[in-house]
C-alpha cells in the first residue's frame, strides 16, 4: 500500500484508540489514518485534518474497521481526498455523532471501492465540489438521523449527490437505507440528480427522509459495455420528493410508494410502480 500515512494499524487484533487528539497532515499522497489486515481504529472527541491532494482522512483495507464518535471531525481540503474510504476487500465503518467535511474535487464524504458495512448515525457533513458519497463495492449502508450535503458540482462526469455504480462484472446487490435524515444539493446545476445510478443493482429505501435537489431526483442508465443489468428498487415511506424519476436505455427503476407520495413526479423511461 505504501504506508505513507500518519498512523497505520496492521493486523488482526491490532487496535488503535485516538481520543481527544488533533491530527494534521500537510503532505500530498499521505493519508491520516490507515487500517489493514483486520486492524481496528477507534476515534473519540478528535479532529483529523488533511490539506493536500490525494490525502484521505481514513482508509480501510482488508477486513479492517473504524468506529467514530463523540463529536469527532474528519476534514479534507485537497482534491481526490475522501473523508472516509473503504478500499480493498471487506471493511466496516460505524459512526455516531460526528462531522465530515471535504473541499476538493473527487473528494466525497464517503467513497467505497471494496465490500463492507457502513452505519452512520447523527452524522453531519458537507462536500464542496464533490458527491456526498460514491458507492462502487458490494455494500450495505445504513444512515439515520443525519444531515449530509454537497455543493458546487455540475451535471457532467457522472455527477450526482449520491453516485452508485459498478465498473466490473460484480452484480451483487447494493443496499442503501436512510431513516429520519436529510440529503441536500446546494448551488448545483439544476439537472444534477440526487441519486445517479448505472451498471448496478441496488435497493434504496428512504424512510422519513427529506431530499433537497433540482429538477431530477433519480437517474438510472446502463452503458453498452456493461454485463450488469441496471435495476434500482426504490422504496419511499412517509415523505415525498421533488424531481423527475428517469430510467434510460436498458435501465429499470422499480418504485414502491404505498402512500402515493410521488404521484406528481414526472416519470421518464422504464419505471415500474408496485
Amino acid at each position: 500500500y505504501g504506508l505513507t500515512s500518519t498512523i497505520v494499524a496492521i493486523g488482526s487484533g491490532t487496535r488503535v484508540i485516538i481520543e481527544k487528539a488533533k491530527i494534521n497532515v500537510d503532505a500530498s499522497f499521505s493519508d491520516a489514518l490507515v487500517a489493514l489486515n483486520g486492524a481496528s481504529i477507534i476515534i473519540k472527541n478528535s479532529t483529523i485534518t488533511t490539506k493536500k491532494k490525494y490525502s484521505k482522512g481514513i482508509v480501510l483495507l482488508t477486513d479492517s474497521s473504524v468506529d467514530i464518535s463523540g463529536d469527532s471531525i474528519i476534514k479534507t481540503e485537497g482534491n481526490y481526498s475522501p473523508c472516509l474510504e473503504l478500499n480493498i476487500n471487506k471493511g466496516y465503518i460505524e459512526g455516531s455523532i460526528f462531522h465530515l467535511s471535504s473541499k476538493g474535487e473527487g473528494s466525497p464524504l464517503l467513497n467505497t471501492l471494496g465490500d463492507g458495512e457502513i452505519m452512520l448515525n447523527e452524522a453531519k457533513g458537507t462536500a464542496e465540489n464533490s458527491q456526498i458519497m460514491v458507492v462502487q463495492g458490494h455494500n450495505t449502508i445504513s444512515i439515520s438521523n443525519s444531515n449530509l450535503n454537497c455543493k458546487g458540482i455540475n451535471k457532467e462526469n457522472n455527477n450526482g449527490g449520491i453516485l452508485l455504480y459498478k465498473n466490473n462484472n460484480d452484480n451483487r446487490l447494493v443496499e442503501l437505507e436512510s431513516y429520519n435524515s436529510q440529503f441536500s444539493l446546494i448551488n448545483n446545476h439544476a439537472e444534477t440528480p440526487m441519486f445517479y445510478c448505472f451498471n448496478i443493482e441496488a435497493d434504496i429505501t428512504l424512510d422519513n427522509t427529506e431530499t433537497k435537489n433540482g429538477n431530477v431526483f433519480i437517474k438510472a442508465y446502463q452503458t453498452d459495455d456493461s454485463n450488469i443489468n441496471t435495476k434500482i428498487h426504490l422504496t419511499v415511506n412517509q415523505m415525498g420528493f421533488d424531481g423527475e424519476i428517469i430510467a434510460l436505455d436498458e435501465a429499470k427503476i422499480i418504485l414502491k410508494d404505498d402512500s402515493n407520495l410521488l404521484s406528481n413526479n414526472k416519470i421518464t423511461g422504464n419505471v415500474e410502480k408496485q
